[in-house]
């Protein structure tokens, strides 16, 4: 099996799909069942919060509107602390089944029960992202100053030195005006940016399944042995992403109905019902959109990812997988 020969990791996906029967489906839809649930129930709190506090005015309701804005600030956390390892979890169940393991519903939270591998993994993605774009964008933009990207952002500048400050600076800042202005620079900044963070994320592609291959060697085992096994095969993985093209537009697409209403309201298309309502209508049909596709492919997708991640390891060495044990992420 090569990672370069995308029939032979599609028909190993599809063999491991009908060696264990309907599990896989099963468990894809208990997982996306779930987050559907939660992610509707969590946005529907957060809007009734909303409603609460436009409800509540004077000072006699100060109290209560600090509240209701502190349980909105706590909801939004809650998602984005407990959604990734809950998210972690569907990769080590691909992965056993992959390895032709026995996988159970309760292995949905093997993300929580190796809750520090995961989260130190987490983190090590986010710093390496976050630390490069940091070094990058501030001489990016210095230099982009000295470009014609930067003459309407100049010239926005002349015209507020001009006006002796009649214009209020932070007034200029938030303004459209200055962000468009702004735009072209930014625009610029972003291009080189992929440029450098693109071939690092494939790099980083079989993080995931390598910390779920051995979770106590630790994320930056885990990282290390992604970037060894992805070396020359960057190219490789971009084909198998787009082999998946359709894949991707429906969750692109899926992610454009949640922003229903506000690009009908864009498009000057009204609706029958409040704000609020239209946007619950959206939000949860973009949701049962994105469950339906996520039932149709998702296990078959993620199990030609994992046989892809078995087949760098071949390719690198044998070595890499000797001395794990037979099911490492059960123990």
């Amino acid at each position: 099996m090569n990672i370069r020969d995308i029939s032979s990791l599609g028909a190993k996906a599809e063999e491991d799909l009908r060696a264990a029967g309907n599990s896989p489906r099963k468990l894809v839809l208990l997982h996306s069942g779930i987050t559907v649930a939660v992610m509707t129930v969590l946005t529907l709190m957060n809007l009734l919060l909303q409603l609460g506090i436009d409800d509540t005015a004077g000072l006699g309701g100060l109290g209560a509107r600090a509240a209701m804005s502190t349980m909105q600030t706590l909801l939004g956390y809650a998602i984005n602390i407990v959604l990734p390892f809950w998210e972690f979890g569907m990769a080590f169940v691909i992965l056993g089944f992959a390895r032709r393991q026995l996988v159970a519903p309760a292995d949905l939270t093997l993300g929580f029960r190796n809750f520090g591998p995961v989260l130190r993994y987490q983190l090590l993605i986010w710093l390496m992202y976050f630390g490069i774009a940091m070094m990058l964008l501030y001489p990016l933009m210095n230099i982009l100053l000295l470009t014609p990207l930067a003459n309407p952002i100049i010239e926005l500048a002349v015209r507020w030195s001009a006006a002796g400050g009649a214009i209020d600076l932070g007034e200029l800042i938030g303004s459209s005006e200055f962000f468009l202005a702004l735009l072209p620079m930014l625009l610029a900044a972003m291009a080189v940016l992929a440029l450098v963070l693109v071939p690092l994320a494939y790099r980083l592609k079989m993080g995931k399944f390598s910390l779920a291959d051995d979770p106590k060697a630790g994320a930056m085992a885990a990282v290390r042995r992604s970037f060894r096994i992805t070396r020359g095969n960057s190219l490789a993985l971009f084909k198998l992403d787009l082999h998946f093209w359709w894949y991707y537009l429906g969750l692109l697409l899926a992610a454009a109905v949640c922003y229903g209403d506000v690009i009908l309201g864009y498009l000057g298309v009204p609706l029958p019902m409040s704000q609020e309502a239209s946007y619950m209508l959206f939000y949860v049909l973009g949701l049962a959109l994105q469950l339906g596709l996520h039932c149709l492919a998702l296990a078959r997708v993620q199990l030609t990812y994992a046989a892809g991640y078995d087949a760098l390891l071949g390719g690198f060495g044998r070595h890499e997988k000797q001395g794990f044990p037979a099911s490492p992420w059960q123990n």
